[in-house]
This record gives C-alpha cells, sequence and structure tokens, in this order.
C-alpha cells in the first residue's frame, strides 16, 4: 500500500500476498531487481517464514519434462523430425545459461528446432510453451540451472587408420556432420561449417596427449 522511499527504483525486493475477503492466502510471490530467483526466495523464506513449494532441482527437472513434451509435440517442425538430438541441443542451450526463466526457455527450444524464422511456425512453439508452462506451474519463474539434471552433450571422437582425429559434439546434427558408408567398412565424413575458426599445425605430443 504505501512504499517506505518514493522512489520506485529504490525498492530492491518486494513480496506480494494475495487477500481476499480480508484473509491472506498461503501463496507467496517475491522478486528482486538486483538478484535472481534462488537467491530472493532463500532470503524471504528466512524473512518472512515461508517455504518454497519445490526446489530448484524440481524445478529443473519439470523444465527437462517440458523441453520433451513440446519437442514431441512439434516433431514435424523439428529439423528431420529428429526429437531426442533437438532434446539435446535444447538441454545444453539451458545449461550454459545463468538462470531458467520463460525467455531462456523459449530460446532453447527455437534454437533446438534451429532457429526458424517463419512466424507460423515461432508461433506454435510459443503456444505450446505457454499451456506447458501453465500446466506444469513453471510460468513467471526464474532460477539457476542445474548443470547435473540440464545434461550437455558430450564429445564424440573419431579417429581413423590415416590418422586423422575429429571431435565434434554429440547432438550434431547431419546438416553438420554426416557419416557415409562406402565400400564395406570405408566412410565419407562431410563437415559443413559456416566459417573455419582454428585452423593451425600442432606438435605430434599434442595429438599423442589427446589419445
Amino acid at each position: 500500500m504505501q512504499a517506505f522511499v518514493a522512489g520506485k527504483r529504490s525498492i530492491q525486493k518486494a513480496a506480494l500476498v494475495r487477500v481476499v475477503d480480508g484473509k491472506s492466502e498461503m501463496a507467496l510471490c517475491a522478486t528482486d531487481r538486483m538478484k535472481p530467483g534462488a537467491d530472493i526466495g532463500d532470503y524471504f523464506a528466512s524473512y518472512l517464514h515461508v517455504k518454497r513449494t519445490r526446489s530448484d532441482d524440481e524445478l529443473n527437472r519439470e523444465v527437462v519434462n517440458v523441453l520433451r513434451n513440446i519437442l514431441t509435440e512439434r516433431k514435424e517442425d523439428l529439423l528431420e523430425r529428429d526429437v531426442a538430438r533437438a532434446f539435446k541441443h535444447a538441454q545444453a542451450h539451458l545449461h550454459d545459461r545463468t538462470v531458467v526463466n520463460e525467455e531462456s526457455i523459449r530460446d532453447a527450444l527455437l534454437a533446438a528446432a534451429g532457429n526458424p524464422e517463419d512466424e507460423k511456425t515461432i508461433g506454435r512453439f510459443d503456444q505450446s510453451l505457454r499451456r506447458k508452462l501453465k500446466s506444469s506451474k513453471l510460468g513467471g519463474l526464474s532460477f539457476a540451472p542445474n548443470r547435473k539434471i540440464l545434461k550437455k552433450p558430450g564429445l564424440r571422437q573419431l579417429r581413423t587408420t590415416e590418422g586423422v582425429l575429429i571431435v565434434y559434439p554429440d547432438d550434431a546434427s547431419a546438416a553438420t556432420v554426416s557419416r557415409e558408408r562406402v565400400n564395406g567398412s570405408g566412410e565419407v565424413i562431410t563437415i559443413h561449417t559456416k566459417k573455419v575458426t582454428d585452423d593451425r599445425i600442432v606438435p605430434e605430443n599434442a595429438r599423442l596427449s589427446a589419445r
């Protein structure tokens, strides 16, 4: 009803409680302009003697379910209709973020779908996301990513009899790395890239250390 200071931007922490017929409801919403959701939740837990209904680990697991369900639902909009590859890519995207929220989840889904430019495709992802966030009660929440839950795909390493060493992300699509069997045991490995960022001669001992 009334702030301690006149300037709204001076208010860093705020907690909102819904009051109906003179009685406050059990749910509480908290925000902080300077800190992410995880920190502010712990602050108000001790300050107002409340507790969170779900831990960060539980929220991270729920995000994993949301990603899997949406990508399965929107399979027709994925590159090569590959749900497994898109799911790995979406998890890797959130793995590297500092905070998980609606915006970062949306970015992860679109990145997993190859960053489509078609407005109708984007609209279908947005529609699915809004519905899943509401049903999973993740709307409006922000929390730290658990990198043991939001796993980043490992690296696949290939070594040929000719001494060629290739290392690439395990979630790379066929549009980036393709392998074609030829002459029984042989293979043609094709790498499509927008730009080569490192092209140099390395000492033999450096190659041996990678084995």
